[in-house]
């Protein structure tokens, strides 16, 4: 388990916005178990045996994915009345609508493995409503399966029963602050430090840098100057 102040890194793989983000930790030794399992029904070298009547939602599963013809397990959500089903991707995250056709029974060697997602959010940030949605808007591509980035944990709490993350994302050397997404917020005014969570360290040295967007009435700050309209959630 990752702990508190650990170096690591991720991909991410899903995301509401900055403050629910879905990723893998990486290296992940039982994701790629996982994956190995199911690449032998990509290559044929397994035939997926197709969900028995009747078919129930919150059962596990493997699909395979008509986007990218890939495997999954899913959590099955719903079984919809034209022959479709919501699933939710238990190690990515993601939910989505496939054909029932697709869905297969689960395969016992990994029938038992947990979820490999893990819950995030951008650690000790604070929005506006309008300012959370400009901020996605800088990093269209930034769910990419392909692209490991480095990250600092600063901190973790129990969300509906489930670990959720406070990082700091990187793009380059972890040492060096100003190649963080945490930067680009908060010197854009896209952001400011919420103080309900304890500041640790790695996210302190933004002090700085927020005090000088307040004073340049950047992005929010100029939002809260009209009228205090801040985005007030406690997370």
């Amino acid at each position: 388990m990752n702990k508190k102040n650990e170096q690591t890194k991720l991909r991410v793989t899903d995301m509401v916005n900055f403050k629910q983000i879905y990723a893998n930790f990486i290296p992940n030794k039982t994701l790629s178990q996982i994956e190995l399992v199911l690449a032998e029904y990509e290559k044929n070298i397994k035939q997926g045996i197709l969900l028995e009547n009747p078919v129930k939602r919150g059962i596990n599963c493997i699909i395979k994915y008509p986007v990218d013809l890939k495997y999954y397990r899913v959590k099955l959500l719903n079984v919809n009345k034209d022959e479709s089903c919501e699933v939710e991707f238990l190690d990515y995250g993601t939910i989505d609508i496939v054909p029932r056709r697709n869905c297969f029974k689960m395969d016992d060697r990994i029938s038992t493995l947990p979820s490999q997602v893990v819950e995030c959010e951008l650690a000790n940030l604070k929005y506006s409503k309008n300012s959370l949605k400009k901020s996605m808007a800088l990093y269209p591509d930034f769910i990419d399966l392909d692209t490991i980035l480095p990250a600092k944990i600063v901190y973790s709490y129990v969300k509906e029963g489930k670990l959720k993350y406070g990082i700091v994302v990187y793009f380059e050397k972890l040492s060096n602050t100003k190649e963080t997404i945490h930067h680009d917020l908060i010197s854009k005014g896209f952001a400011k430090l919420d103080t309900k969570k304890p500041i640790n360290p790695s996210v302190s040295e933004f002090k700085e840098l927020e005090k000088a967007s307040k004073k340049k009435s950047l992005g929010m700050w100029a939002e809260m100057e009209e009228s205090d309209n801040e985005d007030n959630d406690d997370y």
